[in-house]
Parts: C-alpha cells; structure tokens; sequence
C-alpha cells in the first residue's frame, strides 16, 4: 500500500495542469488528490503554481510559470488583463468559456444540488462578445494602481484625481483604464474627457479610509438598439460650475450624448446612492428596445447590462414558461418589468413583485410606453406580498423567480411549494444558490427540467442560467 501524499503547504510551489473554469475568475487543479483553486491561467495549462493559501480541505494558489500554453488558450485583447479582473477569462477561446460554464453550472447541480439527473445544455452564447454592455461604472480615487512599467519609471501614484475600474479584492484604489474592450468606444473617450476636467480641478477624489473628496463615481449607459446615452457624474456635493463646464465639454465631444447628470451622493457608501439628482442635459433618462418592446431607463434603474444576450435568456424563459393563454403569471423579483412585460400580451394575467419602489414606478411606466394594459405591479418585500397578491389577484400558474444572487429564502421556497404553482421558470446569476435552491424545489414536489446556461457576460466566469420546474402533481 503505497503511504498517502502529505497535504500541500503555503508557499509551495507545484507543476500542474490546469482543470476546468472555477468560480472568481479561478481554475481548479489537484494535487495528490488535494483541490486547488487557481489564479492566473486557463483550463488545460501546464503551469508552475505557488500555494498562498492551503485550508483544510483545499488550497488555493496562482500561476508564477506557464510551462506549456492549453491548445484553447487566445491572445489577450487588453492591456489590463491580469490586473484589472474584469475579464479573468480573456485569454481563452469563446468556445471553451462556453463549455467551462456549462460545466461549471452542471457541477453546482450535482455536487451541490445532489441533482445528478438533471441535464445541462450547451451554454447560449452571447450575440456580441465585444463592447456588449451597455452600463459602465467608474470610481474615482486619490490613489491610483500602477502597472510594474510605470513602477519601473517612477510614476507616482499618490498625485491627482484617478477614476478607473478597482483591482480585485484593493477598495481604495483604481487602475486607470483607458480603452475597456467591454464598452463601447464613445464610452471610452467619455471616460478619457471627465479623467482630464477632474485632473484640472483643485478638488480631490473622495477616498474610503477619511471619506472626504469630491469626485466619487462616472456612470455611463448605452442603449445599443436605440443610441441613447446616458452620462452620470456623482461627487460628494455640488459644484454648479464645474458640473457646466463638464456637461459643456460631454456636449461639445460627444453630441450623440442624450443625457447628462449630476447625482450627489454625500454618503460613505462604496455603491451608487443618489441623494440628489440634478439634471444637466436632456430628459433624465434613457431609452433601449427589447424586441418590440420599449423601455425606460432612469439613472437607478436595473437593467441587463447585455441587451443582446437578454433577448436570448427572455426567449428562453418564454420557451420555459410554455402556453399561457388565459393564465396567471407570477413575475418574482421583476425589477423594472421586462420579463413580465415580454409575457404579458400571451397570458391571462401578469402580476410583478419587486422590494425597489423606484423598479416598480419603472415596471408602470414601461407598461404605459408599450400601451399593455393589466400588468400588476406591486413594490414590498416578496416574501411579504406573495400571499396577498395571490388573494388578490388568484393562484398563480405559472411563476418566474429570478431572485439576488445569494438565491431564494428558504421561507420563500416553502411558500412557493405550499402555493404549488404549475410551473415556475427560475433564473438564476448563481449556480451554487441555483442548486441549493433547485433542491429544494425537488424535495417539495417539483420535477426538474434542463438546465439552459446562456453567457450574459463574455470573458468572464459569470454566467446566468434557466430551469424550467414542473409541479409532479399537475
């Protein structure tokens, strides 16, 4: 009997070849048996790594050596991969980011889900793999990252107003991106003009560790079916005149710009939140088109940052959901109303729930621009409003379910099991919540359908996925 492999330590270095795509940008790898979850390279690399991290019962590592490239591994577009982190899987051929999220989501259902039955599909694919998303959002901040040349020339990173994408994991500093391949090129150079106008200020970045500063974010929006764009630029208070000499210097760059806007958010918080919003140029918001549907996008509005790839995950749920003729559906989580919306002139009854009051003015509105009539839109927390909306309004058929990425309340499952819908089409950004969640259904009743990733976000680990629910006993 041969005498079982020491556990890996911290700080040893191993050869390895990489297995398939983990979650966080990561790929995993064994050695000896022992699960490694790595950073740095893609699947089928023979690599050197360097354990930083050895736990119980994994370690986790990055690459310090590739050895021999995979036959899927592709040159890298930006000059910020490998430290930006918004693109982790850029260097690997499309193909194989498809296979590595079928996969990844196959892996949830089984090992997590204990699902071994349920089929995976090929994962969608996103119709543009390039500039597809239609929202970007900038931080600024009085440090700035820098790349080993520029440490090399003895840049310094301490002087000036930087506004940029953060690095992985470092809060209170930015990398300043100058073209990102996942935006569109005006985006880009909108990005370029504010850097300069904050640069030539005398006013600071706000930094998270003393919060204090002026400028705190640079928000743009694209609609890609419509060419409407939208430009938010949040400081702490309000300057009048440096918010004109901004929004005259977007005009006069960019005449394609329909919006611009001055939000102020005076609170310490590392997200977005408008206290005040003032109005520079334009309406305030912003139109895109999801096939023949119209909708409105506010400054705080939710909306799927790939409007190509979200006409496909929409198909699929309609595809899912089946004929609703004369049925009542039940849109869970529904923001501002584009997937009720897109079912709503082929059922009976549409009625969304949704926690963000501002979602559910949203969800109206959209419903009056598109002239559908009968959609119910109700704000209030969806494990509150559930029971009383299915009094109100009748025992749903058929419920969608796309909840937060930390997945379905274990209340809101047994609620939605003791309701027993006919159907429910759960859509979900997480495959590990998606599997807990998914098992959970299946012990309540429900028979699990095929499982349909489709890739919202190329070049990058994430992937959303659709499931169709059937209840055993209808």
């Amino acid at each position: 009997m041969e005498p079982k492999q020491a556990r890996p330590r911290k700080n040893e270095e191993h050869e390895v070849v990489l297995g398939p795509i983990a979650e966080a940008g990561r790929t995993v790898t064994k050695i000896g048996g022992f699960v490694v979850f790595v950073r740095g390279g893609v699947p089928g690399d023979r690599v050197r790594i360097r354990l930083h991290r050895a736990r119980r019962n994994h370690g986790e590592a990055h690459v310090v050596e590739l050895l021999e490239p995979s036959t899927d591994r592709v040159p890298e577009r930006c000059e910020h991969f490998g430290v930006c982190g918004g693109c982790s899987f850029q260097n690997l051929g499309y193909e194989a980011q498809l296979e590595g999220k079928r996969r990844l989501v196959a892996d949830a259902l089984a090992r997590i889900g204990g699902l071994e039955g349920v089929e995976t599909a090929p994962c969608v694919p996103s119709p543009d793999l390039w500039e597809y998303r239609n929202k970007m959002e900038f931080s600024f901040a009085r440090r700035r990252w820098l790349l080993p040349a520029e440490l090399e020339a003895g840049v310094d990173g301490e002087r000036g107003a930087a506004v940029g994408l953060h690095v992985p994991r470092v809060f209170d500093k930015v990398i300043e991106v100058g073209t990102c391949h996942l935006q569109s090129k005006a985006m880009s150079e909108m990005l370029a003009l504010t850097r300069e106008i904050a640069a030539a200020s005398d006013l600071p970045a706000y930094d998270t560790r003393d919060r204090k500063g002026f400028w705190r974010f640079l928000v743009l929006r694209r609609g890609r079916n419509t060419g409407k764009m939208m430009a938010n630029l949040v400081t702490a208070w309000s300057e009048p005149k440096l918010a004109t000499v901004w929004a005259k210097s977007m005009i006069e760059r960019f005449p394609e710009v329909t919006t611009l806007i001055n939000g102020i958010a005076p609170r310490p918080a590392s997200a977005v939140i408008l206290d005040e919003i003032h109005l520079l140029h334009g309406e305030g918001t912003i139109t895109e088109r999801l096939g023949d549907l119209e909708f409105e996008i506010s400054p705080s509005s939710f909306f799927q940052p790939n409007t190509a790839a979200a006409e496909k995950l929409y198909e699929l749920v309609a595809d899912e959901a089946g004929d609703l003729e004369g049925k009542i559906v039940f849109d869970l989580y529904c923001g501002t109303g584009a997937i009720a919306l897109y079912l709503a002139r082929r059922a009976g009854k549409v009625v969304g729930l949704e926690l963000v009051e501002s979602a559910i003015e949203n969800a109206r509105k959209n419903a009056l621009r598109n002239r559908i009539a009968g959609p119910a839109f109700t704000a209030g927390d969806v494990r509150g409003t559930l029971a009383n909306a299915a009094r109100r309004h009748g025992r749903p058929d058929v419920v969608i379910l796309d909840p937060p990425r930390a997945g379905n309340h274990p209340k809101l499952v047994r609620e939605l099991v003791e309701l027993a819908p006919a159907k429910i089409v759960h859509v979900s950004c997480n495959p590990a919540t998606l599997a807990r969640d998914l098992a959970a259904f299946a012990d309540g009743g429900y028979t699990i359908g095929t499982a349909h990733p489709i890739d919202l976000f190329p070049h990058t680990p994430h992937t959303e996925t659709v499931v169709g629910l059937d209840h055993s006993g209808q």
